[in-house]
């Protein structure tokens, strides 16, 4: 019936997508489609799923990735679906490039910066790991894992900046049950050498937690 019916409308996008679901992503019916609706994302996004499963020769992926952000043709939160593939099988480069397309186009998109922490940190990229995740924490709802992250990485290179006291009190304000972040963030102050702020806030998780 879906077949019928992308015969008498052949550049339906919502009956190609039927098809091609139909046909459980069979090639010659995934290229056909793209044919009709080269703008469609989901299409789009089925030819990749398609030519990886074929094990295509060639760097094909980077080139799918830097076609689609060159000119913009899809949106980023289809390029961050692509790159999130991508990463998922093991190709990191087109993965990284549709990450930071992304982040660069999306607007706050948070799954962008998700992505970009996944390739950062694929990589050992402790910096990028670093900017995309004071990027999600500026953008998302819930913070508190983006925060824990800054924290963290801060943490390995012994930074104690603003941006580590602003996740680590963040966190001590929305866990106040849980004393690790009050003593970290003290010894982040002591560490800067402000200890008013640090006894301040040490002394109030004594108080509070008995130790």
């Amino acid at each position: 019936a879906a077949r019928r019916a992308s015969g008498l409308l052949p550049d339906s996008r919502v009956l190609w997508r039927i098809q091609v679901a139909l046909s459980q992503g069979d090639p010659e019916t995934v290229r056909e489609a793209r044919r009709r609706c080269p703008l469609d994302p989901e299409l789009w996004l089925a030819d990749l799923v398609v030519r990886q499963r074929a094990k295509e020769a060639g760097d094909w992926a980077a080139g799918a990735i830097e076609a689609a952000t060159a000119n913009h043709r899809y949106s980023p939160e289809a390029i961050t679906r692509a790159g999130d593939f991508f990463l998922r099988q093991g190709r990191l480069p087109p993965a990284e490039r549709a990450a930071k397309h992304a982040i660069r186009e999306g607007q706050g998109l948070l799954a962008a910066y998700v992505l970009g922490i996944r390739c950062a940190l694929a990589q050992s990229n402790q910096t990028w790991a670093l900017n995309c995740a004071l990027g999600a924490a500026e953008n998302a709802v819930e913070p508190w894992p983006f925060y824990e992250l800054i924290a963290n990485l801060k943490a390995r290179d012994e930074k104690v900046d603003a941006d580590i006291i602003r996740a680590l009190d963040s966190l001590r304000t929305r866990f106040p049950e849980d004393p690790l972040w009050a003593r970290w963030l003290g010894d982040v102050y002591f560490a800067r050498g402000d200890t008013a702020n640090a006894l301040g806030v040490l002394d109030a998780a004594v108080r509070k937690h008995g130790k």
